[in-house]
Formats: C-alpha cells, structure tokens, sequence
C-alpha cells in the first residue's frame, strides 16, 4: 500500500532531527546531518538549534569558535557548516572537482599557482596561533605584500585557499565574518 502524504511529512520531520531531535550537542546535529547549508550565517545557526532541545545561541557559536564545527565551503560553492571530523574527508572528496571547475575563472583573474602558494604563507603568518582575521584585515595582508585583491579576486583567493584546506571561517567579529586556519 503506497505511504500517505501526511506520513510522508511525519518521517521526513523524524528523519531531519526536526519532530523528535535526538541530539544533544551542536557538532552532533551537524554530523548527523552529514551537512548543513550555512550560506546565511544567522539561518544556518537557526536549522541547527531547531534540532537541538534547549539550544542557545551562545551554544552554536561556541561550538564555531571552538571549531568543533566548521564553516565552509565543502561542496558546490555553497557556505556549510560541517562536523570538524569530517571536513577532511568532505574537502578531499569533493575539492578536486571543484578546483578543476575553477582554473579558467583563476587565469582570467590572474590567479595561478604561485600567487595563491604566496597568498598561503602570508595567511600563515598572519593567522598562526589561534588568531582569526576578517576578510579586510586579510586582503590588507596580501595588498601590504604586494598582491591585489582588487575585484573578484580577493574572494577568489579566500574560496580556493578554503578549497586547499588552509582557511575556513571563525567565530564572528561583531557582524564580520573572520577566517582562521583550519
């Protein structure tokens, strides 16, 4: 006998940790998930804490600043939040792909291999022990050392270096997204 539509909607609610959540812990709901499109910083933290029982706010954005979830862009381009156990194996998985997606875009910015190896030291440097940036403050690090973020090429430079497994964003600076090393 084919599945009412209402059932249909009761296993789906289940089944997304929305009707019955069985998680009691930030970076739980997020693996359980597998991942959870975070393009909207603010509605990414939502769909987390609808699935969570008694979930605060403080209690995602600590899980964030403790990078026991992480932001970024695993798949298709879109911002996810992602269990740091499985970033990795995500990027991994998923990165070759998209990297070969973007060489064209890359060249036509004047955006190869060497520049973003520089781009990558001086993000070191600037981001080692813990420190974590916002985007200006990392286009003022690569402009002081005499690479251009002018244009597209300033999110271009952060995306592929979060695609290399380098970057990934950090807790938020008032309403400025930051980046650390990941």
């Amino acid at each position: 006998m084919p599945t009412k539509t209402p059932d249909i909607a009761i296993h789906r609610l289940g089944s997304q940790q929305i009707a019955a959540p069985q998680f009691k812990r930030v970076e739980q709901v997020v693996a359980g998930l597998g991942a959870m499109q975070a393009q909207d910083f603010g509605g990414g933290k939502w769909a987390i804490g609808l699935r969570m029982p008694n979930a605060t706010e403080a209690d995602i954005d600590r899980a964030i600043s403790e990078k026991r979830i992480i932001r970024t862009w695993p798949m298709r381009g879109t911002l996810h939040f992602v269990a740091a156990q499985d970033v990795h194996w995500m990027r991994a998985l998923l990165t070759p792909r998209i990297l070969a997606g973007s060489t064209k875009r890359h060249l036509a910015l004047e955006l190869d291999i060497p520049t973003f190896a520089r781009c990558e030291k001086y993000f070191i440097k600037a981001l080692r022990g813990g420190k974590q940036l916002t985007r200006e403050a990392l286009y003022a690090v690569l402009e002081k050392n005499g690479i251009s973020t002018s244009g597209p090429r300033n999110y271009h430079i952060i995306w592929r270096l979060a695609q290399e497994g380098l970057l990934c964003f950090g807790a938020h600076e008032g309403k400025q997204a930051t980046f650390a090393l990941l």
